[in-house]
């Protein structure tokens, strides 16, 4: 038996790509530097670390509280704060930076297994302008054959977001994320 293909938004499997809208909302209330806040219902920490020449990001799983006994809810509190990714940004220096992703089997219920890696990233970045990075985006979006409508559409979970779909989406969403910084 074939299994499904699940597709988001309206492309079709192997000719369309699709994009994800992410959002993480954290501020600095200690005195270490350290800021954390939400990512959806994950609890998120980011710090300095090294020569305060890297950005440490990690994205925990909240803390459950455990059901009453016979009430019939599942019980999540043995998951309470397991690490979900963990993300090391070095900023290296000539406006480049170096970021690497780990993922962990969080929702997994034995915890020999909730630690264990299921996924890695590394990608190398570089500085630009405003209008190459715009440009690029808009590249990648037509290399990627990514319909207008599925274009910064969807939330992390892939549930559509109330927006009309389009390079101008993902410039909103994101002007909004840099604009959050100069408040």
């Amino acid at each position: 038996m074939e299994k499904p293909v699940l597709v988001t938004g309206n492309g079709t499997c192997g000719v369309n790509g699709n994009s994800k809208r992410f959002k993480a909302d954290q501020s600095g209330e200690s005195c270490d530097g350290s800021i954390e806040g939400p990512f959806g219902p994950f609890g998120t920490f980011t710090t300095l670390v090294g020569n305060d020449n890297a950005v440490l990001y990690q994205i925990n799983l909240p803390e459950y509280t455990q059901p009453p006994p016979g009430s019939g809810i599942p019980d999540f509190s043995p998951l309470s704060g397991n690490l979900f990714q963990s993300q090391l940004t070095t900023l290296s220096g000539n406006g480049r930076r170096t970021r690497t992703a780990q993922g962990f089997d969080a929702f997994n219920f034995d915890p020999a297994s909730a630690s264990i890696p299921i996924y890695s990233s590394f990608y190398r970045e570089r500085r630009v302008s405003k209008e190459e990075f715009y440009a690029e985006l808009e590249a990648t979006l037509i290399e990627y054959n990514i319909l207008e409508e599925d274009t910064c559409t969807r939330n992390s979970r892939g549930n559509l977001v109330d927006v009309v779909g389009g390079i101008d989406a993902c410039r909103d969403h994101l002007e909004e994320s840099f604009a959050l910084g100069n408040e």
